[in-house]
């Protein structure tokens, strides 16, 4: 998964800071499982339902980030810090159409950085992030009811219909359309720590 930020930084008091961040994330997915509804593999979907059928998924959030900073100065060249603060992540994922949901999520962590010339330092970071993309909803893939030869079932299939709580058997293929409006949606958790390595500049 990518995962990349920008911020700009500014000093409130000696050791507290405020950053306005924006960053980047995607992931793409080619799975070859059996489902009716499309979703995002490595840990990222989540919800009620939710599978592959063959197709490649992709997924992208830009998040727009406010963030505070508790520093704690090392020696001179060393600083150590705490931080915490919130996104809104701006996202779209792809199965067979482009679907766009945003949501907001807090973060909090910590990490250090180091002087490594004037004006310049090397920072790194460890972010914990509670983020959930919530209404997501299942598509219907096109040679859904062929089978690996490309020839149809003919033995028809069983569905789960949520509003009712029970299961029913189709012998036709055409109430596959139905079966998938009557999915519930799904979520794309971003739930997880990630690490993070780069440059600050000092003006």
């Amino acid at each position: 998964m990518v995962d990349v930020k920008a911020e700009i930084q500014f000093s409130l008091a000696s050791n507290i800071r405020i950053g306005l961040g924006i960053g980047y994330l995607s992931d793409i997915d080619s799975m070859h499982m059996g489902g009716n509804v499309g979703g995002i593999s490595g840990g990222m979907m989540g919800g009620q339902t939710g599978g592959f059928s063959g197709h490649s998924h992709d997924f992208r959030a830009v998040p727009l980030t406010l963030s505070l900073y508790y520093v704690l100065p090392v020696n001179n060249k060393l600083n150590i810090f705490m931080v915490g603060g919130g996104g809104y992540y701006l996202s779209s994922f792809r199965d067979i159409s482009t679907q766009e949901e945003n949501g907001f999520g807090p973060h909090a962590g910590f990490g250090f950085e180091l002087e490594i010339a004037d004006r310049i330092k090397i920072v790194a970071e460890g972010i914990y992030r509670f983020v959930n993309l919530k209404g997501f909803t299942g598509e219907l893939h096109p040679g859904f009811r062929e089978g690996m030869e490309g020839e149809e079932h003919e033995e028809g299939f069983w569905h789960y219909n949520h509003s009712q709580g029970e299961y029913h058997f189709h012998n036709s293929y055409e109430d596959q359309a139905q079966m998938m409006i009557d999915s519930p949606p799904y979520n794309i958790s971003l739930n997880g720590f990630s690490l993070r390595a780069g440059i600050k500049f000092r003006f």
